[in-house]
Protein backbone atom coordinates (compact mmCIF):
# COMPACT_ATOMS: atom_id res chain seq x y z
CA UNK A 1 0.00 0.00 0.00
CA UNK A 2 0.86 3.93 -0.13
CA UNK A 3 0.36 6.18 2.09
CA UNK A 4 -2.04 9.53 1.05
CA UNK A 5 -0.87 12.79 2.65
CA UNK A 6 -0.03 10.96 5.76
CA UNK A 7 -3.96 10.30 6.36
CA UNK A 8 -4.76 6.88 5.19
CA UNK A 9 -3.45 4.05 2.90
CA UNK A 10 -4.26 2.97 -0.75
CA UNK A 11 -3.34 -0.32 -2.43
CA UNK A 12 -0.67 0.66 -5.30
CA UNK A 13 -2.42 -1.93 -7.53
CA UNK A 14 -6.08 -2.64 -7.96
CA UNK A 15 -6.25 -6.52 -6.38
CA UNK A 16 -6.49 -9.77 -6.86
CA UNK A 17 -8.41 -12.45 -5.04
CA UNK A 18 -6.82 -15.27 -2.71
CA UNK A 19 -9.34 -18.38 -2.14
CA UNK A 20 -8.90 -18.52 1.60
CA UNK A 21 -8.64 -22.64 2.40
CA UNK A 22 -7.94 -22.92 6.08
CA UNK A 23 -4.11 -22.18 6.36
CA UNK A 24 -3.35 -21.70 2.50
CA UNK A 25 -4.19 -18.80 0.17
CA UNK A 26 -4.69 -20.30 -3.13
CA UNK A 27 -4.89 -17.89 -6.17
CA UNK A 28 -7.98 -16.89 -8.10
CA UNK A 29 -9.04 -16.69 -11.35
CA UNK A 30 -8.75 -13.13 -12.46
CA UNK A 31 -11.58 -14.43 -15.05
CA UNK A 32 -13.97 -15.97 -12.97
CA UNK A 33 -16.59 -14.62 -10.63
CA UNK A 34 -15.85 -15.28 -6.57
CA UNK A 35 -17.97 -18.07 -5.17
CA UNK A 36 -20.94 -17.29 -3.22
CA UNK A 37 -19.48 -20.20 -0.98
CA UNK A 38 -15.96 -19.65 -0.73
CA UNK A 39 -14.03 -17.16 1.18
CA UNK A 40 -11.42 -14.36 -0.69
CA UNK A 41 -8.87 -12.11 0.73
CA UNK A 42 -7.57 -9.26 -1.48
CA UNK A 43 -4.15 -8.61 -2.76
CA UNK A 44 -2.56 -6.08 -4.29
CA UNK A 45 0.81 -6.65 -6.39
CA UNK A 46 2.52 -5.30 -9.36
CA UNK A 47 2.22 -7.73 -12.06
CA UNK A 48 -1.08 -9.45 -11.29
CA UNK A 49 -4.10 -9.37 -13.49
CA UNK A 50 -6.24 -7.14 -11.33
CA UNK A 51 -9.97 -9.22 -10.29
CA UNK A 52 -12.91 -8.48 -12.78
CA UNK A 53 -16.34 -9.95 -12.69
CA UNK A 54 -17.30 -8.98 -9.13
CA UNK A 55 -19.54 -6.75 -7.59
CA UNK A 56 -19.78 -4.40 -4.44
CA UNK A 57 -20.90 -6.79 -1.87
CA UNK A 58 -17.58 -9.11 -2.70
CA UNK A 59 -15.51 -6.46 -3.13
CA UNK A 60 -15.97 -5.41 0.32
CA UNK A 61 -15.90 -8.19 1.92
CA UNK A 62 -12.28 -9.25 -0.10
CA UNK A 63 -10.81 -6.34 2.03
CA UNK A 64 -12.43 -7.05 5.04
CA UNK A 65 -11.18 -10.45 5.12
CA UNK A 66 -7.19 -8.61 4.14
CA UNK A 67 -7.53 -6.67 7.30
CA UNK A 68 -8.49 -3.19 4.90
CA UNK A 69 -11.91 -1.79 3.42
CA UNK A 70 -13.05 -0.74 0.37
CA UNK A 71 -12.04 2.66 0.14
CA UNK A 72 -15.01 5.72 0.30
CA UNK A 73 -15.61 8.25 -2.34
CA UNK A 74 -13.14 10.88 -0.79
CA UNK A 75 -10.87 8.31 0.01
CA UNK A 76 -10.41 7.43 -3.72
CA UNK A 77 -10.54 10.70 -5.16
CA UNK A 78 -7.65 11.97 -2.96
CA UNK A 79 -5.51 8.78 -3.95
CA UNK A 80 -6.22 9.87 -7.32
CA UNK A 81 -6.23 13.46 -8.03
CA UNK A 82 -3.77 14.13 -5.10
CA UNK A 83 -3.64 17.81 -3.63
CA UNK A 84 -3.41 19.10 -6.48
CA UNK A 85 -6.88 17.68 -7.45
CA UNK A 86 -5.94 17.09 -11.06
CA UNK A 87 -8.20 15.34 -14.00
CA UNK A 88 -6.11 12.96 -14.06
CA UNK A 89 -3.41 10.59 -12.25
CA UNK A 90 -0.89 12.05 -14.06
CA UNK A 91 -1.64 15.74 -14.59
CA UNK A 92 -4.63 18.34 -15.21
CA UNK A 93 -5.00 17.45 -19.64
CA UNK A 94 -5.92 13.70 -20.84
CA UNK A 95 -3.14 11.95 -22.53
CA UNK A 96 -3.27 9.24 -24.74
CA UNK A 97 -1.93 6.00 -24.35
CA UNK A 98 -0.95 6.98 -20.68
CA UNK A 99 -3.21 4.44 -18.97
CA UNK A 100 -5.02 1.54 -20.03
CA UNK A 101 -8.68 3.33 -21.99
CA UNK A 102 -9.37 3.08 -25.37
CA UNK A 103 -11.96 6.46 -25.21
CA UNK A 104 -10.62 8.19 -28.30
CA UNK A 105 -9.07 5.13 -30.32
CA UNK A 106 -10.61 4.79 -33.33
CA UNK A 107 -9.57 1.35 -34.11
CA UNK A 108 -10.28 0.24 -31.05
CA UNK A 109 -13.45 -2.64 -30.94
CA UNK A 110 -14.94 -3.50 -28.17
CA UNK A 111 -14.17 -7.08 -26.48
CA UNK A 112 -18.20 -8.17 -27.05
CA UNK A 113 -18.31 -6.93 -30.25
CA UNK A 114 -15.34 -9.36 -31.28
CA UNK A 115 -16.71 -12.31 -29.79
CA UNK A 116 -19.88 -11.82 -30.80
CA UNK A 117 -19.46 -11.01 -33.90
CA UNK A 118 -21.12 -7.17 -33.74
CA UNK A 119 -24.20 -8.34 -32.30
CA UNK A 120 -23.84 -8.93 -28.00
CA UNK A 121 -26.72 -9.42 -25.51
CA UNK A 122 -25.89 -7.64 -22.48
CA UNK A 123 -27.35 -10.23 -20.50
CA UNK A 124 -25.77 -11.83 -16.92
CA UNK A 125 -24.07 -14.74 -18.54
CA UNK A 126 -22.90 -12.43 -21.55
CA UNK A 127 -21.51 -10.13 -19.43
CA UNK A 128 -19.90 -12.73 -16.86
CA UNK A 129 -18.04 -14.34 -19.66
CA UNK A 130 -14.48 -15.34 -18.62
CA UNK A 131 -13.39 -15.20 -21.94
CA UNK A 132 -13.72 -11.63 -22.26
CA UNK A 133 -10.76 -10.01 -20.41
CA UNK A 134 -8.71 -12.64 -22.01
CA UNK A 135 -9.02 -10.96 -25.27
CA UNK A 136 -6.41 -9.08 -26.31
CA UNK A 137 -6.28 -5.13 -25.68
CA UNK A 138 -8.40 -5.61 -22.49
CA UNK A 139 -7.28 -6.03 -18.73
CA UNK A 140 -3.43 -5.84 -17.80
CA UNK A 141 -1.09 -6.41 -15.08
CA UNK A 142 -0.90 -3.83 -12.55
CA UNK A 143 1.58 -1.10 -13.21
CA UNK A 144 1.58 -2.28 -16.79
CA UNK A 145 1.55 1.03 -17.80
CA UNK A 146 4.02 3.04 -15.68
CA UNK A 147 2.57 6.50 -16.44
CA UNK A 148 -0.80 6.34 -15.13
CA UNK A 149 0.54 6.60 -11.54
CA UNK A 150 -0.98 9.12 -8.90
CA UNK A 151 1.05 11.31 -6.91
CA UNK A 152 0.24 9.12 -4.18
CA UNK A 153 2.01 6.28 -6.06
CA UNK A 154 -1.52 4.17 -7.12
CA UNK A 155 -1.10 2.67 -10.38
CA UNK A 156 -4.29 2.40 -13.02
CA UNK A 157 -6.83 4.43 -10.97
CA UNK A 158 -8.13 5.23 -14.48
CA UNK A 159 -8.84 3.10 -17.21
CA UNK A 160 -8.02 -1.19 -16.83
CA UNK A 161 -10.92 -2.10 -14.64
CA UNK A 162 -13.49 -0.23 -13.11
CA UNK A 163 -13.31 0.06 -9.41
CA UNK A 164 -16.02 -0.23 -6.16
CA UNK A 165 -15.82 2.18 -3.63
CA UNK A 166 -18.02 1.63 -0.40
CA UNK A 167 -20.30 4.89 -0.87
CA UNK A 168 -23.51 4.27 -2.26
CA UNK A 169 -26.08 6.87 -3.75
CA UNK A 170 -29.13 8.39 -2.03
CA UNK A 171 -30.97 5.56 -3.74
CA UNK A 172 -28.76 2.73 -2.21
CA UNK A 173 -27.04 2.05 -5.18
CA UNK A 174 -23.32 1.33 -5.60
CA UNK A 175 -20.94 3.27 -7.65
CA UNK A 176 -17.16 2.32 -9.31
CA UNK A 177 -15.40 4.61 -10.78
CA UNK A 178 -12.23 5.22 -12.87
CA UNK A 179 -13.56 3.63 -16.23
CA UNK A 180 -12.28 0.58 -17.69
CA UNK A 181 -10.39 -0.61 -20.81
CA UNK A 182 -12.82 0.06 -23.21
CA UNK A 183 -14.09 3.34 -22.27
CA UNK A 184 -13.10 6.25 -19.32
CA UNK A 185 -14.60 9.42 -20.22
CA UNK A 186 -18.58 8.37 -20.69
CA UNK A 187 -19.41 8.94 -16.84
CA UNK A 188 -16.70 11.76 -16.37
CA UNK A 189 -13.12 12.05 -17.18
CA UNK A 190 -10.18 10.66 -15.71
CA UNK A 191 -10.26 10.48 -11.89
CA UNK A 192 -14.13 12.30 -11.88
CA UNK A 193 -15.56 9.31 -13.68
CA UNK A 194 -18.20 7.60 -12.10
CA UNK A 195 -21.23 4.95 -12.53
CA UNK A 196 -24.24 4.92 -10.28
CA UNK A 197 -26.62 3.17 -11.86
CA UNK A 198 -26.03 -0.51 -10.42
CA UNK A 199 -26.75 -2.24 -7.13
CA UNK A 200 -23.96 -2.97 -5.12
CA UNK A 201 -24.44 -6.76 -5.93
CA UNK A 202 -23.87 -6.27 -9.45
CA UNK A 203 -20.89 -7.83 -11.06
CA UNK A 204 -19.54 -7.62 -14.68
CA UNK A 205 -16.14 -8.21 -16.51
CA UNK A 206 -15.45 -4.80 -16.50
CA UNK A 207 -15.67 -4.15 -12.87
CA UNK A 208 -12.97 -4.53 -10.08
CA UNK A 209 -11.51 -2.92 -6.50
CA UNK A 210 -8.62 -1.62 -4.75
CA UNK A 211 -8.92 -1.49 -0.55
CA UNK A 212 -7.69 1.29 1.96
CA UNK A 213 -6.75 1.65 5.41
CA UNK A 214 -5.93 3.55 8.28
CA UNK A 215 -2.42 5.49 8.25
CA UNK A 216 0.32 3.19 9.98
CA UNK A 217 -0.07 4.38 14.05
CA UNK A 218 -3.59 4.47 13.59
CA UNK A 219 -6.17 1.52 14.49
CA UNK A 220 -7.26 -0.54 11.93
CA UNK A 221 -11.20 0.41 12.04
CA UNK A 222 -12.51 3.15 13.46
Amino acid sequence: MVEVAGKFCVDAYEASLVEVRGADRVPWSPYHSPLSTSTYRAVSARGQVPQGYISGVQAQAACRNAGKRLCSKAEWLAACQGQERRSFPYGAAHKPGACNEHSKDPKHVSPLQRLHKGNPTYDLKTMLDPRINQLPDTVLPGGSKPECVSPAGAYDMVGNLHEWIADKTDKGLGIFKGGYYNEADLNGPGCLYQTTRHDFAYADYSIGFRCCADAIGEPAFK
